[in-house]
């Protein structure tokens, strides 16, 4: 599953991929990481779940789901889905141009979020306690094709333990 985040190798590109869905048929069935799910994956330009044929069912994460490395996508879907696209979990992208969800492919169903959905990184520290600048992410979520059944969102809300520093009542402030 790639690199380990502490390796010199994280910044690689090997395009890793958690769950890869793909061929020249349709899948038929729902692809679900549970609330007991972790789908982790290190290195550039990998994946942790890959959609890239078309699907007779939903996408539905109940779990966590992490990429890190640059230009990195946690949930890709470049073809066609016939029912919903759902999160309840968690969903990071860590690195600089990460993509926490990207739906190139028609969703006939409808897309919600009430979980979590994170996209870029803090300033941190390496191995070596170098300081790693703060990345910023593409996207948290990029929706680039019809959603049949429209976009819901109820997650990710703005606490003042989560982050002091902004109004809670201010609608720019939540998402």
């Amino acid at each position: 599953p790639g690199p380990p985040t502490d390796s010199n190798l994280i910044d690689t590109p090997v395009d890793n991929y958690g769950i890869r869905v793909n061929g020249p048929g349709t899948l038929t069935g729902s692809v679900v990481n549970s609330t007991a799910g972790a789908i982790e994956v290190g290195g550039d330009e990998s994946f942790g779940i890959f959609i890239d044929t078309d699907l007779t069912g939903s996408i539905d994460n109940q779990g966590r789901i992490t990429t890190i490395g640059d230009d990195a996508t946690s949930i890709s879907v470049n073809r066609a889905v016939t029912g919903d696209l759902s999160n309840s979990g968690t969903i990071n992208a860590g690195g600089a141009g990460g993509i926490s969800v990207y739906v190139g492919g028609a969703v006939g169903g409808a897309i919600s979020n009430t979980g979590t959905i994170n996209t870029g990184a803090a300033e941190s520290r390496d191995i070596d306690f170098n300081i790693v600048p703060e990345s910023s992410g593409e996207a948290s979520l990029w929706i680039a094709n019809s959603v049949s059944g429209g976009f819901f969102n109820s997650g990710n809300q703005v606490t003042d333990a989560l982050e002091p520093g902004l109004d809670a009542e201010d609608p720019a402030a939540a998402i």
